[in-house]
């Protein structure tokens, strides 16, 4: 769940790692591979969304000069490239595998 709560920044913008960050300090002491995926999804997202804002941010005011409008595609794909990883590693822990985000 940790993983998926990614999906709660499509509805929300910034609830995601908040929400992972909570699943993080219910299962800090109980599960130690819970509390684990669930602090790298924390870290993941915060990453994103930066990338995301700061990309989005030089895209809009490169727009002036109309330079931006050739950035709007790749911000796109920027922008869907978390929620496609999250899922990948959210199967990858129902399967029990670890492993790191690229």
């Amino acid at each position: 769940l940790a993983h998926l709560s990614t999906f709660l920044n499509v509805f929300t913008g910034f609830l995601g790692p908040v929400a992972a960050f909570v699943i993080w300090l219910v299962y800090k002491d109980d599960s130690p591979t819970v509390a684990g995926h669930a602090l790298k999804s924390v870290f993941y997202q915060v990453a994103w969304l930066s990338v995301i804002f700061i990309g989005w941010t030089i895209t809009f005011a490169l727009m002036a000069v109309l330079v931006g409008f050739l950035l709007v595609p790749v911000m796109a794909v920027v922008t869907l490239a978390p929620f496609v990883q999250a899922s990948y590693e959210a199967y990858l822990a129902y399967r029990g595998d670890g492993r790191r985000y690229l």
